[in-house]
């Protein structure tokens, strides 16, 4: 059994449009970087892809994006499928 330090930096961005009151549709970017061992530069990772977010019961969501990676790096999973369940207080 192998440990390593890897520090991960990430950034996303997004954007969304308003279809209806409840329904929003738009596109999100990822961007990675990994430090192996805190020192050495993994190559970056890029992903792309849309969102769908849905409004219920005036204080919650659910949003739903699939990430496609754009930059073909081989050790790296080519798709991400992510969800994220809100309550505004």
């Amino acid at each position: 059994l192998e440990f390593r330090r890897v520090l991960f930096r990430s950034e996303t961005f997004g954007v969304s449009y308003q279809i209806t009151p409840k329904f929003f549709l738009g596109g999100e970017l990822l961007h990675e970087i990994g430090f192996d061992e805190w020192q050495d530069v993994n190559d970056p990772l890029l992903y792309v892809g849309p969102n769908l977010s849905v409004r219920f019961l005036d204080r919650c969501y659910l949003t739903t994006t699939t990430l496609f990676q754009v930059t073909q790096v081989a050790d790296e999973p080519n798709f991400q499928w992510r969800m994220i369940f809100g309550i505004h207080f």
